[in-house]
Protein backbone atom coordinates (compact mmCIF):
# COMPACT_ATOMS: atom_id res chain seq x y z
CA UNK A 1 0.00 0.00 0.00
CA UNK A 2 1.87 3.12 -1.52
CA UNK A 3 -0.55 5.13 1.12
CA UNK A 4 0.82 4.27 4.35
CA UNK A 5 -1.42 7.13 6.10
CA UNK A 6 -2.83 10.57 5.54
CA UNK A 7 0.77 11.80 5.81
CA UNK A 8 3.36 9.45 4.64
CA UNK A 9 3.58 7.83 1.10
CA UNK A 10 5.43 5.12 -0.45
CA UNK A 11 7.14 5.51 -3.70
CA UNK A 12 8.32 2.27 -5.07
CA UNK A 13 10.59 2.25 -8.18
CA UNK A 14 11.86 5.17 -8.04
CA UNK A 15 15.63 6.02 -9.79
CA UNK A 16 17.93 8.08 -8.43
CA UNK A 17 19.52 10.83 -10.20
CA UNK A 18 21.19 12.95 -7.24
CA UNK A 19 22.47 11.93 -4.81
CA UNK A 20 22.81 14.39 -1.33
CA UNK A 21 22.46 11.84 1.55
CA UNK A 22 26.36 10.51 1.58
CA UNK A 23 27.14 14.18 0.13
CA UNK A 24 25.14 16.58 2.27
CA UNK A 25 24.33 20.23 1.66
CA UNK A 26 25.36 22.67 4.05
CA UNK A 27 22.98 25.29 4.84
CA UNK A 28 24.94 28.72 6.23
CA UNK A 29 24.45 27.61 9.79
CA UNK A 30 26.36 24.97 9.34
CA UNK A 31 23.69 22.39 9.34
CA UNK A 32 23.46 19.72 7.08
CA UNK A 33 20.48 18.28 4.50
CA UNK A 34 20.49 15.30 3.43
CA UNK A 35 18.31 15.06 0.33
CA UNK A 36 17.27 12.03 -2.22
CA UNK A 37 16.56 13.69 -5.83
CA UNK A 38 13.86 10.63 -7.71
CA UNK A 39 12.38 10.33 -10.44
CA UNK A 40 9.24 8.41 -10.46
CA UNK A 41 8.81 6.38 -13.63
CA UNK A 42 5.27 7.60 -15.84
CA UNK A 43 2.39 5.90 -14.94
CA UNK A 44 3.01 5.36 -11.61
CA UNK A 45 -0.12 6.03 -9.16
CA UNK A 46 2.57 7.17 -6.82
CA UNK A 47 2.93 10.52 -8.17
CA UNK A 48 -1.14 11.40 -8.43
CA UNK A 49 -1.27 10.25 -4.75
CA UNK A 50 2.45 12.42 -3.79
CA UNK A 51 0.88 15.64 -5.59
CA UNK A 52 -2.38 14.88 -3.70
CA UNK A 53 -0.55 14.35 -0.20
CA UNK A 54 1.01 18.18 -1.34
CA UNK A 55 -2.40 19.86 -2.21
CA UNK A 56 -3.63 18.67 0.97
CA UNK A 57 -0.25 20.37 2.42
CA UNK A 58 -1.29 23.52 0.78
CA UNK A 59 -4.68 23.80 1.48
CA UNK A 60 -4.09 23.48 5.53
CA UNK A 61 -0.79 26.59 4.95
CA UNK A 62 -1.23 29.97 5.37
CA UNK A 63 -1.90 30.36 2.32
CA UNK A 64 -4.87 28.10 2.38
CA UNK A 65 -4.42 26.71 -0.78
CA UNK A 66 -3.09 28.74 -3.29
CA UNK A 67 0.62 29.25 -4.24
CA UNK A 68 2.75 32.52 -3.53
CA UNK A 69 3.70 33.89 -6.13
CA UNK A 70 7.23 32.52 -6.82
CA UNK A 71 6.53 29.63 -4.47
CA UNK A 72 7.61 26.10 -5.54
CA UNK A 73 5.87 22.98 -5.36
CA UNK A 74 6.33 19.78 -4.19
CA UNK A 75 6.53 17.46 -7.48
CA UNK A 76 6.68 18.96 -10.73
CA UNK A 77 6.86 16.60 -14.62
CA UNK A 78 10.34 16.03 -15.80
CA UNK A 79 10.61 18.78 -18.18
CA UNK A 80 12.51 18.10 -22.27
CA UNK A 81 15.99 17.57 -21.60
CA UNK A 82 16.21 16.82 -18.07
CA UNK A 83 17.78 13.89 -16.86
CA UNK A 84 19.25 13.03 -20.40
CA UNK A 85 15.71 12.45 -22.24
CA UNK A 86 15.80 9.15 -20.14
CA UNK A 87 12.29 9.89 -17.87
CA UNK A 88 10.25 11.90 -20.10
CA UNK A 89 6.75 11.68 -18.77
CA UNK A 90 8.13 11.10 -15.08
CA UNK A 91 7.51 13.00 -12.23
CA UNK A 92 10.65 14.31 -9.83
CA UNK A 93 10.82 14.96 -5.83
CA UNK A 94 13.38 16.00 -4.32
CA UNK A 95 12.70 15.23 -0.17
CA UNK A 96 15.15 16.29 2.54
CA UNK A 97 15.58 15.38 6.24
CA UNK A 98 17.96 17.18 8.78
CA UNK A 99 19.58 13.92 10.03
CA UNK A 100 20.53 10.76 8.08
CA UNK A 101 17.56 8.71 6.74
CA UNK A 102 16.82 5.33 7.60
CA UNK A 103 18.00 3.08 4.63
CA UNK A 104 17.25 -0.44 4.19
CA UNK A 105 18.17 -3.20 2.09
CA UNK A 106 15.59 -5.30 -0.16
CA UNK A 107 15.35 -7.88 2.99
CA UNK A 108 14.49 -4.99 5.22
CA UNK A 109 18.11 -5.19 6.97
CA UNK A 110 18.90 -1.66 8.30
CA UNK A 111 22.70 -0.36 6.47
CA UNK A 112 24.77 1.67 7.75
CA UNK A 113 26.88 4.66 5.94
CA UNK A 114 29.60 2.41 5.03
CA UNK A 115 27.52 -0.48 3.60
CA UNK A 116 25.13 1.92 1.35
CA UNK A 117 27.92 4.66 0.30
CA UNK A 118 28.94 2.77 -3.09
CA UNK A 119 25.13 1.90 -3.79
CA UNK A 120 23.70 5.32 -4.12
CA UNK A 121 24.40 6.40 -7.75
CA UNK A 122 22.63 7.99 -10.30
CA UNK A 123 20.79 5.31 -12.27
CA UNK A 124 19.78 3.13 -9.09
CA UNK A 125 16.56 2.24 -8.14
CA UNK A 126 15.40 2.67 -4.73
CA UNK A 127 11.59 3.15 -2.56
CA UNK A 128 11.18 6.28 -0.66
CA UNK A 129 8.78 7.04 2.38
CA UNK A 130 7.83 10.98 1.98
CA UNK A 131 5.94 13.51 3.78
CA UNK A 132 5.03 16.82 2.75
CA UNK A 133 5.50 20.05 4.80
CA UNK A 134 5.25 23.93 4.21
CA UNK A 135 8.01 26.66 4.49
CA UNK A 136 8.79 30.28 3.92
CA UNK A 137 12.57 31.61 4.68
CA UNK A 138 14.49 32.29 1.70
CA UNK A 139 11.97 30.89 -0.47
CA UNK A 140 8.66 29.51 0.17
CA UNK A 141 6.20 26.88 -0.99
CA UNK A 142 5.99 22.46 -0.32
CA UNK A 143 8.59 20.74 -0.23
CA UNK A 144 8.97 16.89 0.47
CA UNK A 145 10.21 15.46 3.85
CA UNK A 146 12.38 12.30 3.43
CA UNK A 147 11.51 9.42 6.45
CA UNK A 148 13.24 6.12 4.49
CA UNK A 149 14.86 4.42 2.14
CA UNK A 150 15.18 0.82 0.02
CA UNK A 151 17.84 -0.17 -1.92
CA UNK A 152 17.15 -2.37 -5.11
CA UNK A 153 20.06 -3.69 -5.19
CA UNK A 154 18.79 -6.77 -7.45
CA UNK A 155 18.01 -4.76 -9.93
CA UNK A 156 21.71 -4.37 -10.75
CA UNK A 157 20.39 -0.90 -12.52
CA UNK A 158 23.24 0.50 -14.62
CA UNK A 159 24.56 3.71 -13.03
CA UNK A 160 23.52 6.84 -15.05
CA UNK A 161 25.54 10.25 -15.09
CA UNK A 162 23.04 13.18 -15.63
CA UNK A 163 24.22 17.01 -16.11
CA UNK A 164 27.95 17.95 -16.64
CA UNK A 165 29.30 20.38 -19.26
CA UNK A 166 28.85 17.76 -22.30
CA UNK A 167 32.39 17.08 -23.25
CA UNK A 168 33.74 13.96 -23.25
CA UNK A 169 36.28 14.23 -20.89
CA UNK A 170 37.25 10.34 -20.92
CA UNK A 171 38.63 11.00 -24.22
CA UNK A 172 40.90 12.94 -22.85
CA UNK A 173 41.47 11.52 -19.43
CA UNK A 174 40.77 7.69 -19.84
CA UNK A 175 43.36 5.08 -19.77
CA UNK A 176 43.19 3.72 -22.98
CA UNK A 177 46.32 1.38 -22.30
CA UNK A 178 49.11 2.28 -25.05
CA UNK A 179 48.52 6.21 -25.78
CA UNK A 180 49.79 8.27 -28.53
CA UNK A 181 50.46 11.49 -28.54
CA UNK A 182 52.24 12.98 -31.13
CA UNK A 183 55.20 11.00 -29.98
CA UNK A 184 55.58 12.95 -26.90
CA UNK A 185 54.16 11.24 -23.72
CA UNK A 186 53.86 13.45 -20.42
CA UNK A 187 54.36 11.81 -16.92
CA UNK A 188 53.73 15.19 -14.48
CA UNK A 189 53.38 15.06 -10.77
CA UNK A 190 54.65 12.80 -8.04
CA UNK A 191 53.69 9.66 -7.73
CA UNK A 192 53.84 8.23 -3.91
CA UNK A 193 54.00 3.76 -3.77
CA UNK A 194 55.89 3.10 -0.63
CA UNK A 195 59.53 5.10 -1.81
CA UNK A 196 58.40 3.39 -5.10
CA UNK A 197 57.62 4.52 -8.82
CA UNK A 198 56.31 1.59 -11.47
CA UNK A 199 55.93 3.08 -15.10
CA UNK A 200 53.84 0.04 -15.79
CA UNK A 201 52.58 -0.69 -19.21
CA UNK A 202 54.14 0.13 -22.69
CA UNK A 203 53.52 3.73 -23.92
CA UNK A 204 54.79 4.15 -27.66
CA UNK A 205 55.46 7.86 -28.33
CA UNK A 206 57.95 8.51 -30.83
CA UNK A 207 60.69 6.90 -28.81
CA UNK A 208 60.04 9.31 -26.49
CA UNK A 209 59.06 9.07 -22.61
CA UNK A 210 59.18 12.02 -20.51
CA UNK A 211 59.00 11.39 -16.70
CA UNK A 212 58.34 14.89 -15.53
CA UNK A 213 58.86 16.32 -11.72
CA UNK A 214 60.31 14.95 -8.78
CA UNK A 215 60.24 11.86 -6.44
CA UNK A 216 62.27 11.55 -3.61
CA UNK A 217 62.90 8.45 -2.06
CA UNK A 218 65.82 8.50 0.77
CA UNK A 219 67.62 10.69 -1.77
CA UNK A 220 67.78 8.11 -4.62
CA UNK A 221 65.45 8.72 -7.52
CA UNK A 222 65.33 5.59 -9.77
CA UNK A 223 64.05 5.67 -13.57
CA UNK A 224 62.68 2.31 -13.77
CA UNK A 225 61.95 0.86 -17.24
CA UNK A 226 63.20 1.67 -20.62
CA UNK A 227 61.37 2.13 -23.57
CA UNK A 228 62.49 1.64 -27.44
CA UNK A 229 63.98 4.50 -28.51
CA UNK A 230 65.31 6.84 -26.28
CA UNK A 231 64.39 7.57 -22.94
CA UNK A 232 64.50 11.74 -21.36
CA UNK A 233 64.12 12.57 -17.61
CA UNK A 234 63.18 16.30 -17.65
CA UNK A 235 64.34 17.99 -14.95
CA UNK A 236 62.26 20.39 -13.00
CA UNK A 237 63.23 23.83 -13.15
CA UNK A 238 66.46 22.76 -14.41
CA UNK A 239 67.92 20.69 -11.69
CA UNK A 240 66.70 17.39 -9.91
CA UNK A 241 68.12 17.06 -6.09
CA UNK A 242 67.96 13.54 -4.73
CA UNK A 243 70.99 13.72 -2.07
CA UNK A 244 73.06 13.88 -4.82
CA UNK A 245 72.61 10.48 -6.11
CA UNK A 246 70.95 10.11 -9.26
CA UNK A 247 70.32 6.10 -10.81
CA UNK A 248 68.93 5.19 -14.24
CA UNK A 249 68.41 1.86 -14.28
CA UNK A 250 66.25 0.95 -17.26
CA UNK A 251 66.16 -2.36 -18.73
CA UNK A 252 64.43 -3.40 -21.87
CA UNK A 253 63.05 -7.51 -21.62
CA UNK A 254 60.53 -8.80 -22.83
CA UNK A 255 60.10 -7.37 -26.09
CA UNK A 256 60.31 -3.76 -25.07
CA UNK A 257 58.32 -3.95 -21.98
CA UNK A 258 59.54 -2.31 -18.84
CA UNK A 259 61.08 -4.27 -16.17
CA UNK A 260 59.17 -3.93 -12.82
CA UNK A 261 61.91 -3.92 -10.20
CA UNK A 262 60.02 -5.43 -6.79
CA UNK A 263 62.77 -5.58 -3.82
CA UNK A 264 63.75 -1.51 -4.51
CA UNK A 265 61.68 -0.54 -1.09
CA UNK A 266 63.00 2.83 -0.06
CA UNK A 267 61.91 5.20 2.64
CA UNK A 268 59.43 7.95 1.48
CA UNK A 269 60.90 11.64 2.49
CA UNK A 270 58.18 13.48 0.68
Amino acid sequence: MPQLDQTHVLVENAIVVWDAITRPDVRDDGSKSHKLKVVIPPGSQDAQLVEAMAAQCLQESKWKGVMPNGGNFAINQVQPGEFNNMYNGGYVINPSTNRLPDIFDESGNRLDPMQYGNLLYGGQVVSVIVHCWDYDNKSKGIATGLDGVRIHTSLNAPQQQFGGGGYDAASAFGNQGQQQNGGQNFNQGQQQNGGQNFNQGQQQNGGQNFNQGQQQNGGQNFNQGANPGQQQTMQQGGQQQNGGQNFNQGQQQNGGQPMQQANNFLPNQQ
